[in-house]
């Protein structure tokens, strides 16, 4: 009889042990995949973070360059130009986007804008030639070389500088806000996909412990038949304390792991950051008509 007693003893401790140990494992991996995901997280937002003041120093030194008086140089020019045009009788009959073919900074106004400065300037134009036909001048004898063109000749350099600046600015905005993006989109798609295999490990090793630790110990010491233990037996023995504070300790821990991976997915609050610099319109508004030029 005490042969069979020794028997269920040491299954019920092997089959404790076994079972405590596997948990240990199991528990051991889903830590350490968890703060390695943890870091891969707090990474992302670090690279956020810095990419935002790249960003906003961007927009910064953008503030900093002249696009109003480059477009107001050229705009100036085009008059003349079309001027030019009309006193020689030629027919105005460039698009807008042939103009801003030809010059930087008209490629940063809005094409309803250029639209309008050739409709304004071809009609100015032609009134001015009627109302000097009216008086019995000749349109053609006047002197076309008007402050446009004057300031054009002396300031092309100068513009020409200037454009050399902002195309190197739009390289670096174009850089960033692909990066931009790049993050945005890795933040939207995180955590990846293992995450939901760490939610059912953590479930099997609860499971697991309840059956194959809290169990067996709640079994020992063993009578020499097989017996589930009566409840109120488990209740007034010595072990039933420490039992209930181990099964506490080990159930709080497996629901804060849960917790944790619960917790990964970026709210909005850390995504909205980046998804309202992740646009042209951020950096300036004339970069935000450029983008639609280029769609």
């Amino acid at each position: 009889m005490a042969s069979t007693m020794a028997d269920w003893n040491w299954f019920y401790s092997s089959l404790a042990q076994s079972a405590a140990a596997l948990v240990a494992f199991i528990s051991a991996a889903v830590i350490s995949r968890l703060l390695y995901v943890q870091a891969e997280r707090a990474r992302l937002l670090e690279r956020r973070d810095q990419l935002i003041s790249t960003a906003i120093a961007l927009t910064d030194r953008l503030s900093n360059r002249q696009f109003a008086w480059g477009i107001r140089l050229e705009c100036a020019y085009i008059r003349e130009v079309i001027g030019v045009q009309i006193q020689r009788g030629q027919e105005v009959s460039m698009s807008p986007s042939e103009w801003i073919s030809r010059f930087s900074f008209l490629r940063f106004l809005p094409t309803i804008d250029i639209d309008r400065l050739l409709t304004d300037s071809q009609t100015e134009w032609e009134r001015q030639r009627e109302k000097d036909e009216t008086k019995g001048l000749q349109f053609g004898d006047r002197d076309m070389v008007g402050v446009g063109t004057i300031t054009w000749t002396r300031s092309k350099a100068d513009l020409e500088r200037e454009q050399d600046r902002v195309d190197e600015l739009l390289a670096e905005v174009r850089h960033n806000l692909r990066d931009l993006l790049g993050i945005r989109r890795e933040m939207q798609t995180y955590p990846p996909g293992g995450t939901r295999i760490l939610r059912h490990a953590i479930r099997y090793v609860g499971v697991l412990f309840l059956v194959g630790v809290l169990y067996p110990l709640a079994c020992l010491p063993a009578s020499g038949r097989m017996d589930i233990p009566r409840l109120d037996d488990v209740l007034v023995s010595a072990k039933f304390i420490p039992l209930i504070i181990m099964a506490s300790i080990i159930l709080i821990g497996l629901g804060y792991l849960i917790r944790q991976i619960n917790g990964l997915p970026f709210h909005l609050l850390e995504l909205a950051p980046v998804i309202t610099r992740a646009k042209f319109s951020a950096y300036s508004s004339y970069l935000a008509e450029l983008a639609k030029k280029e769609e």
